[in-house]
């Protein structure tokens, strides 16, 4: 089957471990669509927090990532009989060209376990109190949810070949497994800029003041970047891969929080340690610190 269908089923049990757990949190009473809680501040063991779920938002939101992810299991997985040889490097676009690189396993082998690492940055928020624990981590499964689903639907549709397809010594494993034509989006950099963005948008809103506030963000993003450009080195994607999966992580790690918090709204964003303004080219996220 490869590596890729192996992906996908854990993606289905994570999903059904999440909708699980939004149907137990709803029948204990964690999740309170009438909470009025306190608004921005550091939390010191009280039970208010800046962020809430309700049975509403968690509904659309998994439902949502449902939808996006469930598409990408059902169309064909790629060509498996591979008979083009190598692809003529001249026919990449100009911007992702002189960036496309051989295979290179150890360089594979290490963006997975940055990845690994990005993924796991929101630990840090552990921090907080205990009673806070339980709505960070859904909306950190909702986040994770949207930015994998949407990545593997794109590669899905998409169908991109891997850099490393324009260079002799491409990987038969990967090729045989379908995996050497969805290149766009890097779900690898998708699910690491999540988890940076999500850590520190979340970081910086429980503690405001921390002096940590800054390492955590630099080092989240650090890690993140060192994904991307791992994928970059290794021959699995192009630039545009790379920064097609950023945007994708750090709307899925910023919008999900953001549209949990307490009162939340545009109007009440410069409350907090991050803005969001309306340019013409898109979104601009501005932290403070």
């Amino acid at each position: 089957m490869g590596k890729v269908f192996v992906d996908r089923k854990i993606a289905v049990v994570i999903m059904l471990v999440f909708f699980s757990g939004i149907i137990y949190s709803q029948s204990s009473g964690y999740i309170d669509s009438n909470y009025t809680g306190a608004g921005i501040q550091e939390i010191n063991g009280s039970d208010f927090g800046p962020f809430e779920l309700s049975w509403l938002k968690e509904s659309l939101i998994t439902v949502t990532g449902a939808a996006l992810l469930i598409p990408g299991l059902l169309i064909k997985t790629g060509e498996e009989d591979y008979t083009d040889g190598v692809l003529d490097k001249n026919k990449i676009n100009p911007f992702d060209r002189w960036a496309a690189r051989p295979y290179s396993k150890p360089l594979d082998i290490t963006g997975s376990i940055l990845v690994g690492a990005s993924v796991l940055t929101p630990a840090v928020l552990l921090a907080t109190d205990k009673k806070q624990w339980f709505n960070i981590g859904v909306m950190y499964f909702e986040s994770s949810l949207l930015a994998f689903s949407t990545a593997d639907l794109l590669k899905e549709v998409i169908q991109r070949k891997r850099p490393y397809m324009y260079f002799s010594g491409y990987p038969e494993e990967e090729v045989k497994a379908g995996d050497y034509c969805r290149s766009f989006p890097s779900r690898h950099t998708a699910m690491a800029f999540n988890g940076a963005v999500f850590t520190s948008y979340v970081f910086s809103t429980y503690f405001p003041e921390s002096k940590y506030k800054v390492p955590v963000i630099a080092g989240s993003f650090t890690l993140a970047g060192a994904t991307g450009l791992a994928r970059i080195l290794s021959g699995n994607h192009f630039i545009s891969d790379v920064l097609a999966g950023a945007a994708i992580g750090s709307a899925s790690g910023f919008l999900v929080p953001f549209f949990h918090r307490v009162n939340s709204g545009l109007e009440n964003s410069g409350n907090g340690n991050m803005d969001i303004s309306l340019l013409p080219a898109g979104l601009a996220l501005n932290f403070r610190y």
